[in-house]
């Protein structure tokens, strides 16, 4: 069994709603400095969105926490490190959702459809739709949208999840990024994880 979606569809709808997201992005944040760019979906594919965020927005996330919990948090870089790459710490969540309302009308059968497929079936199709969202990043990445030269080494082009697996997140992040950008970030993970 296989889902009912036009695959070629979903990707050509995400190419299009990911790429006017993000040009509004940059416009908004155009006074800030971008870090990472994302599309987030949940663990069933159920939508894709929009997300990123900037190293001013991060610095304020940091504050509001040493702000709200003074016992547990003092330290505002040291936050910083523990939240970067925390999705659900990020100021710029589903800003620009209404870009992929087309995209979340097609994936909101997904979960149901999923559950109904025999675990080869289930991997496989997970894959698939995990592929769309690398292929369209890395398309996005090639037109130079991210940036060029020091501005596209600045920025980590990923896939967001809520609890990602880390040896499939840091080959994600390998896959789109520059060498540079890529051994940044697997530091910046290493230090969490350890």
């Amino acid at each position: 069994m296989v889902l009912n979606l036009n695959y070629r569809r979903l990707e050509t709808l995400t190419y299009r709603s990911a790429r006017l997201a993000f040009l509004e992005a940059q416009k908004r944040s155009s006074n800030e400095n971008i870090y990472t760019f994302a599309i987030y979906t949940s663990d069933l594919y159920r939508y894709f969105l929009p997300y990123y965020n900037t190293e001013e927005a991060l610095k304020k996330t940091g504050e509001f926490y040493i702000n709200k919990y003074p016992s547990r948090y003092n330290d505002v870089e040291e936050i910083i490190k523990q939240i970067r790459w925390n999705c659900a710490d990020w100021e710029y969540q589903e800003d620009y959702e209404n870009f992929f309302d087309e995209i979340n009308q097609i994936l909101r059968n997904v979960p149901e459809q999923l559950n109904k497929l025999d675990e080869i079936e289930f991997n496989f199709t997970c894959q698939v739709l995990n592929d769309i969202i690398i292929t369209v990043l890395s398309e996005l990445n090639s037109t130079g949208i991210f940036g060029t030269n020091n501005q596209r080494n600045s920025i980590v082009i990923t896939i967001a999840e809520d609890d990602p697996d880390k040896s499939s997140q840091l080959e994600i992040v390998k896959k789109l990024n520059p060498p540079e950008v890529y051994k940044r970030f697997k530091k910046e993970l290493e230090f969490l994880w350890n």
